[in-house]
């Protein structure tokens, strides 16, 4: 054992040594270190709550534009409900309208050709006429319509 004393002497005195000589560094090295160890920190709270109050006013932000957004959803569809609403009732009417059209057009459609037709059958009635009495006309039959003809000129 007495061969471990010495050397562990030296080894301890060795240490005393430099702890003496390196004393004031070392001292002041865990002074700053501690130092900036506690404002790293103290700046790490202030961040993080300078996190945490922009998540709020961010959430904030989020929840007010949700709003907003269904204001602006219900809007739309009210809307969107009211030009619905506006097409189907002009096209009723414009249907309607076009009804009234169809049927006065119908009507004179039908009157037109109701005309075309009296007047072809008054023509072909005309012409039969005719045919018959240039077919039955003859020069004593003409004789008297002439006479019948100067009569009433006279009369």
């Amino acid at each position: 054992m007495e061969k471990l004393f010495w050397p562990a002497v030296h080894f301890f005195g060795l240490v005393a040594f430099i702890v003496y000589k390196t004393k004031g560094s070392f001292v002041e090295f865990m002074k700053t270190r501690h130092t900036e160890m506690s404002d790293g920190l103290n700046k790490s709270k202030a961040q993080a709550a300078e996190a945490s109050s922009k998540k709020k006013e961010i959430e904030a932000k989020f929840a007010a534009l949700e709003k907003e957004k269904t204001a602006i959803f219900t809007e739309w569809k009210s809307k969107e409900a009211d030009q619905i609403k506006a097409i189907k009732e002009s096209s009723v009417k414009l249907i309607s309208q076009m009804n009234i059209e169809a049927e006065q057009n119908k009507k004179a459609l039908e009157d037109q050709i109701r005309n075309q037709v009296m007047k072809k059958i008054a023509d072909q009635i005309i012409n039969q006429v005719e045919e018959k009495v240039k077919a039955g006309l003859n020069e004593q039959s003409h004789k008297g319509l002439i006479e019948h003809f100067v009569k009433g000129v006279s009369a």
